[in-house]
Parts: structure tokens; C-alpha cells; sequence
């Protein structure tokens, strides 16, 4: 991608130029003309804020034209769905549009930035937003952070949700969970995530609870083994080379250069057998 294509934190219009608008301006088109966008980055919309919104429309018009792309004979939109899905509400029959030229890529871009703005998106609608950036459109947290007007913790904070169990997910979208209690979740494994999931809800439990019971749960790290210094692993050889040569279970303990030997025999037979061993050991 360029990277001479402006920002757009300061506004969605900034991601095509000027010389892109149709000669004609603000048009006037049938609403049966428009399709919706191929990828939108917004999936739920509130039908109670459609129908106030529908209200309005049907007092004062569509006050902000929608953004649409040629396709043939029709037209593709770009940023107003909701503009776009009220109007079809109040009965409107045309809209104003504008008509500028754009890529897949830009349309997605832009309908973004334009919900980000307005703030119509919920985490996790963002979230996956900025994972299709990154995974269609090879955009690194950086870029993304660049092109939207955001900080890169702001986009690298909001691609952790989706580590999430979907049923997690599926709450904070449905807004039974809140974002920050959602997040307090993200040091467990999934299978436990679901597990706190119904007593979270059910007692609704604050962020701030959910972040004590997360330590609880927890998987504590595994503590590796000891590391065998060079001196066990002498004293080890030493018994095991004792304990054949004998026959009898030997010990061998020590701390630091000291230490014990100890042999075990059940039997006089034994005992006489183990000092013959040791005196002729000794006689060399």
C-alpha cells in the first residue's frame, strides 16, 4: 500500500481526495439503487436508535449525504448504512449521495474511521475490524494506529479481545458483559473463561472482582526441575558403582564435601561378605 494516502483521524473525507467527488456534487438517487457495502465493519445495528433516527429523517431529511461508489449501473455504498437503513425506514425514496471513486480496501477503511468517529462500533466489532487490516490488507498495529488516528496500544489493547472464548465475546458484544470486565478474563485459559462466565453474570461482578477471581484461577507457572550439578551427578556414580560392586542397596547423602555412605545388609552372610570387600580393597 502507499504511504503517501493521508490519515484519517481528522476525518473520514480525508482518505480520497477532492477530485474524486462526481462532477455534480451532492445527487439525488433512488434508494433501490444502493447496495450495501461488501464488508462492513459495524454487524449490529440498534433498531430503537434506527427508528428515532428514521424520526428525524422524516422531520428534517438526511442532513449528511451518503458515500457511494459506480458499480455499472448501480451504486455501492460506502459510509452511511445507517443514514442509508433509516431512510429506507422513514419511507424516503431518494437520498443524497456523493459519488467518489474507491477500492475495496478504501471503502473499509473509510466505514470504519467513519464508525470509530461516530463511535457506533462495540469492542469487539473493533477489534475484528483491525484483525482484517492486519490479516486482508497486511497492515502491521502501527499502520492500522496511523490511518485511524489512534494510538498503536489503543489497537494492539483491542486485537487481545479477540483471545477471548467466543461465548465471552458473544456477551460483550450483546452487551451483558462490559468490555473492561471481559478483559480482566484474558489471563485464563478458554475452558475456564467459560467457567467464571455464568456466576460473573449472574452475580454481576465488577472488573475489579473479576481481576481477584482471575488470580485465583490462574494456572501457576511449573516450576522447572532442579538443574544435577556436576557434584551430584559424581555422587550418583559413585553409589550406583558401589551398590554393584557390594550387591547391597547402598546411600550416599552429602552437602557440600561431606557426607554419609551407608550400606544395608540383611544378613551376617552379608555383613562378612561386605568386609572381606573392603579389606582386600584396602590390602591393594
Amino acid at each position: 500500500m502507499s504511504s503517501t494516502r493521508p490519515a484519517l483521524g481528522k476525518g473520514v473525507s480525508a482518505l480520497f481526495p477532492s477530485t474524486a467527488t462526481s462532477p455534480g456534487g451532492v445527487l439525488q438517487i433512488s434508494v433501490d439503487l444502493i447496495d450495501a457495502m461488501k464488508e462492513q465493519p459495524r454487524q449490529n445495528f440498534d433498531h430503537a436508535g434506527l427508528e428515532d433516527l428514521a424520526e428525524s429523517i422524516k422531520e428534517s431529511g438526511v442532513l449528511q449525504p451518503l458515500l457511494v461508489t459506480k458499480e455499472g449501473s448501480r451504486y455501492r455504498l460506502i459510509a452511511g448504512e445507517r443514514r442509508l437503513r433509516a431512510a429506507k425506514i422513514a419511507g424516503l425514496a431518494q437520498v443524497p449521495v456523493i459519488v467518489r471513486q474507491s477500492t475495496d480496501e478504501d471503502a473499509f477503511l473509510l466505514a470504519l474511521v467513519e464508525n470509530l468517529q461516530r463511535e457506533d462500533l462495540n469492542p469487539i466489532e473493533q477489534a475484528r475490524a483491525f484483525k482484517r487490516l492486519s490479516d486482508d490488507y497486511n497492515m502491521t498495529q502501527e499502520a492500522i494506529a496511523k490511518r485511524i488516528g489512534k494510538q498503536r496500544s489503543t489497537v494492539a489493547n483491542s486485537l487481545r479481545l479477540l483471545k477471548l472464548a467466543p461465548e465471552v465475546l458473544a456477551a460483550v458484544e450483546e452487551g451483558r458483559l462490559a468490555e473492561g470486565t471481559a478483559r480482566a478474563l484474558l489471563p485464563l485459559k478458554q475452558q475456564r473463561q467459560l467457567e467464571l462466565l455464568g456466576p460473573i453474570l449472574e452475580q454481576n461482578m465488577t472488573a475489579r472482582e473479576v481481576e481477584r477471581l482471575a488470580k485465583i484461577h490462574k494456572p501457576k507457572p511449573k516450576q522447572a526441575a532442579p538443574k544435577e550439578s556436576a557434584m551430584d551427578a559424581y555422587f550418583d556414580q559413585v553409589r550406583t558403582q558401589l551398590e554393584e560392586r557390594t550387591g547391597l542397596p547402598t546411600t550416599l547423602t552429602h552437602k557440600g564435601n561431606r557426607g554419609r555412605l551407608t550400606f544395608a545388609f540383611r544378613s551376617l552372610a552379608e555383613l562378612r561378605n561386605l568386609v572381606e570387600q573392603l579389606e582386600q580393597a584396602l590390602s591393594k
